[in-house]
């Protein structure tokens, strides 16, 4: 271990004749030269490696600041300098007498400076160092040197409603996407379309869209000063006046998906049921590759915002905008509703019934409709008219937008009961024993509901003296609006009563030997003309078919001789002839051979009927024939046996 020395500074051991400490790069001590060999003297103390290295460091002090130079230190120094603290020797006898050459031996020359030796590695190093710092400079550029936007100026917050009832709307603080568009996204969309336009579809777009921003650049902007459309603005707000790279970092900002809708959201933790002072913590979300591939790094993306600007409601009854009130009869009132709901501009109305057949006590419903879907909140619900918000009952609120509230009719005048059949007679087809009520006589009606009632007969068939028939009485709406009702009405307001002819004092009835006496008197006006149409014929004219009289007639008269009614043999009727009348005249004349002569004229009319009040079938509906008789067998056998399996003719009593 003698080729081994110690570094004075810091302790290392190195090999004999090391210039420089490995470990710290102090210079090294040089060895000393070997001593010559001398006759065994007393042993030294043992000395441990501890000892050796502690005496080395207060040695190295001590020549530290000494004046003298290192080489002028005394030899027994230097050479307990370099016993190696591992190996030192074993104790051996100590010479008594120090010889004069080691006295005056000369110090260890200095060595050379180890940057002088190392030239080129120091060069290397020095190129290594000055890459890694450049290169960490662009790593920092890179990775930290971001355009950092306060999220919370990109987004706007907005609370609006009833204090204690309000909500929260956070979007993106920008204009719809589409005021953003340029050429290149214009083409782009297009391109997606698969649209096979020109420049001048290209054009007509952008004039559309130059519009659009043209009216907002007039308008003091409110959108984030990030997402403007003014160049000053943005290059204000980014620091930076590269405008083509502002374009692509607002560009960033403004990502959409798939449906037009902005990629930043904000997320709140709290929507509805807010009041004034309030906080809502607001998350926003962002698409961070996006971002990150212009540089952009959003901060503040959590904040929180307190609750203001909520207004304070006035409680209001709806129905209090609405008047209603019933006029009319009970039974057939009718409702007026009127309603003035400008004072909250216009945001409901109301609808009812326009019924017509209302009754004291009824139930009215008025429904108040809202145009808007209401907040309810508990029992109250809330609408915006205007700047101001209104609170009402929503106990009742149906769907969402209605309420119903029932108004009990009253204050209709009492009506009149009265009995439509009162006094009504009818208008027949027919006569006895063949008649048929066809319908009421109007005349009849009571003239106080004659105008607001209609009557309807059920009489399928021709009835005798026991036949019986219904008859149904409606009224009109005018009925109870003239303050009348009918005695005995349904539900639909009708009347049903059943007749009897037997029990009618208007029916007519057909012409019969019992009825007939008076028919000559009350047709004489007809038979007259037709009594001085036979004279007419008769003069100038031979009747010798009949008389066997020779000549021509010069003077002729007729006289009133007698009535027969022939009646038929039918019980039911069949449309066919009920009564015929005869009205038998003799004539009698003169010819122009002085020759005289008679026969009968008979004068004829059928279905003649009778009247309760004494008349007969008006005298302008009937025709009377005549025919000429030789004598009454001859009208006997003709008239009367030669139509007797049909009829049964009488002379009239």
């Amino acid at each position: 271990m003698a080729n081994q020395i110690f570094c004075p500074q810091c302790g290392s051991p190195a090999a004999a004749g090391t210039k420089f400490c490995a470990a710290c790069g102090a210079q090294m001590p040089e060895a000393p030269a070997a001593a010559p060999q001398q006759a065994p003297q007393q042993e030294a103390p043992q000395q441990t490696a501890k000892d050796t290295y502690a005496q080395a460091k207060q040695t190295q002090k001590a020549g530290q600041q000494s004046a003298a130079p290192a080489q002028q230190a005394a030899p027994q120094q230097a050479q307990q300098a370099v016993i190696p603290p591992q190996a030192a020797p074993q104790q051996q006898p100590v010479p008594q007498a120090v010889p004069a050459a080691a006295e005056a031996a000369p110090a260890a020359p200095k060595g050379p400076n180890w940057f002088s030796t190392h030239k080129n590695i120091v060069i290397i190093l020095a190129a290594v160092v000055a890459v890694i710092v450049i290169a960490i400079v662009l790593l920092y550029n890179l990775i930290f040197k971001y355009t950092k936007i306060d999220a919370k100026e990109l987004v706007k917050v907005e609370f609006s409603g009833l204090d204690g009832q309000g909500t929260v709307t956070a979007e993106l603080n920008a204009y719809p996407y589409y005021m953003y568009l340029d050429s290149d996204d214009i083409k782009d969309a297009l391109g997606d379309l698969d649209y096979d336009y020109d420049d001048e579809d290209l054009d007509d777009a952008l004039d559309i869209i130059g519009g659009y921003q043209a009216v907002t650049k007039d308008k003091k902007e409110t959108v984030s000063k990030y997402l403007s459309l003014d160049k000053k603005t943005l290059k204000k707000a980014y620091g930076i006046d590269e405008f083509s790279e502002i374009k692509k970092m607002r560009k960033a900002l403004l990502k959409t998906d798939s449906k037009g809708n902005y990629k930043i959201t904000v997320k709140v933790d709290k929507k509805k049921g807010l009041k004034n002072g309030d906080k809502v913590k607001c998350t926003v979300k962002y698409p961070e590759s996006s971002l990150k591939s212009k540089n952009i790094k959003l901060t503040n993306t959590e904040f929180e915002v307190t609750v203001k600007g909520l207004k304070k409601g006035t409680e209001i009854d709806p129905f209090e905008c609405v008047n209603v009130s019933f006029d009319g009869f009970d039974g057939q009132g009718s409702a007026n509703v009127s309603y003035d709901t400008e004072k909250y501009d216009y945001q409901f109305y109301f609808d009812y019934s326009y019924s017509y057949d209302l009754s004291n006590g009824d139930t009215f419903p008025v429904t108040c409709y809202f145009y808007a879907d209401l907040e309810k909140n508990g029992d109250t619900a809330f609408f915006k008219a205007g700047d101001d918000y209104y609170i009402i009952d929503a106990k009742d609120l149906e769907d969402g937008n209605k309420i119903v509230k029932n108004y009990t009719v009253e204050g209709l005048q009492g009506l009149q009961e009265v009995d439509p059949f009162d006094g009504i007679t009818f208008e027949y087809s027919g006569a006895l024993p063949f008649v048929k009520p066809s319908y009421v006589n109007s005349d009849s009606v009571n003239s106080a509901i004659k105008d607001d009632v209609y009557f309807s007969v059920d009489c399928p068939d021709y009835l005798g003296e026991d036949g019986e028939f219904e008859v149904t009485c409606s009224g009109y709406y005018g009925l109870q609006e003239s303050g009348y009702k009918l005695k005995g009405a349904d539900s639909n307001g009708d009347v049903k009563k059943t007749f009897k002819i037997s029990e009618l004092s208007d029916v007519p009835s057909y012409v019969t030997k019992d009825t007939a006496a008076d028919t000559a008197d009350f047709y004489a006006d007809l038979i007259e003309e037709k009594v001085a149409e036979a004279k007419d014929d008769m003069i100038g004219s031979s009747y010798s078919y009949l008389t066997n009289v020779d000549g021509d007639v010069e003077e002729a008269e007729l006289a009133y001789t007698s009535t027969y009614v022939a009646f038929t043999k039918d019980t039911e009727y069949d449309y066919s002839t009920v009564n015929r009348i005869y009205w038998l005249y003799k004539a009698t004349f003169t010819t122009d051979k002085d020759k005289s002569g008679a026969f009968y004229y008979v004068f004829y009319t059928t279905d003649i009927k009778s009247f309760p009040d004494g008349t007969y079938t008006n005298p302008d509906d009937i025709y009377i024939s005549s025919t000429t008789s030789k004598n009454m067998e001859a009208f006997t056998e003709t008239y009367i046996d030669g139509y007797e399996d049909d009829f049964t003719t009488e002379k009239a009593s």
